[in-house]
């Protein structure tokens, strides 16, 4: 195997889609959690009433 030093390190700077896409991924998990908090919420409310 070889050591730590010869992999190839990849970049935000080498690849800049990497941000991109990091970000993209965040956003779209911030918009699950609104999701299920908006809809999930009354739910739970009118399950309990």
């Amino acid at each position: 195997m070889p050591a730590t030093g010869d992999l190839p390190m990849l970049s935000v700077k080498e690849h800049p889609d990497t941000a991109e896409v990091t970000l993209d991924v965040t956003l779209a998990r911030l918009a699950i959690a609104f999701a299920l908090v908006a809809f999930g919420l009354p739910l739970v409310r009118a399950a309990l009433l």
